[in-house]
């Protein structure tokens, strides 16, 4: 299988399956660009391969290779979430993530104790609401 073809296998493997349209509107390109990478008449660029991994969650290695698993590990999928919200455009997000990134222990706990106390509350203002 070429690279080509597994560029396609990763538009169609999407739910709902995309069309080449929609699939050049996610990655910032026209539906030519894809459909020459598609049929291999143009060698699919370095930064759309990893642009196409990073936004679907495909491995690297099975993209350029067609070895391993199409798919990352969850853990993977985490990282490179979170690499799409730090290369993003939202501020406050990259900005929220960087104060999480700088917590101690003491603070995590804190939080956690937060954040149960928040579903606690919110629990009880649903069983109120019945």
């Amino acid at each position: 299988m070429t690279l080509g073809e597994r560029v396609r296998e990763v538009r169609k493997s999407q739910v709902p399956k995309l069309s080449q349209t929609e699939f050049a509107v996610q990655l910032g390109l026209t539906r030519a660009q894809v459909k020459t990478y598609e049929l291999d008449v143009v060698e699919t660029p370095e930064s759309t391969v990893r642009l196409i991994c990073m936004k679907f969650g495909i491995a690297y290695d099975w993209l350029k290779t067609g070895e391993g698993d199409m798919r990352i590990s969850s853990q993977d999928a985490d990282v490179g979430a979170l690499v799409n919200i730090m290369t993003g455009d939202n501020e406050f997000a990259k900005n929220l993530f960087r104060a999480y990134a700088r917590l101690g222990t003491e603070e995590w706990e804190r939080l956690r104790l937060f954040m149960e106390d928040v579903i606690r509350q919110t629990q009880a203002d649903e069983k109120i609401k019945k």
